[in-house]
């Protein structure tokens, strides 16, 4: 009997997965979030965000 994919099922395992990635790089010894830690995460993306916008605008 072939099993149907469940997509719920599966976007709920992805969420979790995501999620402990999350708490072990985000979090502190105290298990709060480390909000510098993440601020500064968000800044590098940002940077590099606007560097491939830069990139794109001159391939176009």
């Amino acid at each position: 009997m072939d099993r149907k994919p469940n997509k719920d099922f599966d976007a709920l395992k992805l969420k979790r997965k995501l999620s402990k990635q999350f708490s072990e790089t985000y979090t502190n010894e105290k298990g709060l979030i480390d909000r510098e830690k993440l601020k500064k995460e968000m800044e590098e993306f940002k940077k590099r965000k606007e560097g491939w916008k830069a990139k794109n605008d001159e391939n176009n």
